[in-house]
């Protein structure tokens, strides 16, 4: 089969012919529907292997510290990076450190964890609690 023209040329203008503008109007259009097919698929799979994990901080040490504070999913990733946060938790509208002295670390697990109470629950996963150290100055 002979190659078509891509123009046509006619009556002082220049024209694209029909057929090569439903060509070309099929492929933009099945890359334009591609494209979020394909990082729809990925995105689910990388939602799937995402780790989650729960730090929660208990017994302030300061007045007017919340009772427990916790943060989960994604942050902290270590018991050690959990002790951290504990430690460097500021009272709202103050300078003053919370003083937290007990630790809850949890993860890595596949769902996500729930907080209420100032403990890690709801998911399987490892969990260690211990004492945070005094922040050193």
């Amino acid at each position: 089969m002979a190659d078509e023209p891509v123009v046509e040329e006619g009556l002082g203008s220049t024209r694209i012919s029909r057929r090569r503008l439903m060509k070309t109007g099929a492929i933009v259009g099945g890359t334009v529907w591609v494209a979020p097919v394909i990082d729809s698929f990925i995105s689910r799979a990388a939602a799937a292997s995402e780790a989650h994990y729960c730090c929660c901080c208990t017994d302030p040490t300061t007045k007017g510290a919340s009772p427990y504070q916790c943060e989960q999913d994604g942050i902290p990733t270590s018991a050690a990076a959990c002790i951290a946060y504990c430690q460097s938790i500021v009272i709202p509208g103050t300078t003053s450190n919370a003083g937290y002295t007990q630790y809850q670390w949890c993860g890595p697990a596949p769902t996500g964890w729930n907080t209420s109470g100032g403990v890690c629950s709801g998911a399987s996963g490892n969990c260690s609690t211990g004492t945070v150290p005094s922040p050193t100055p």
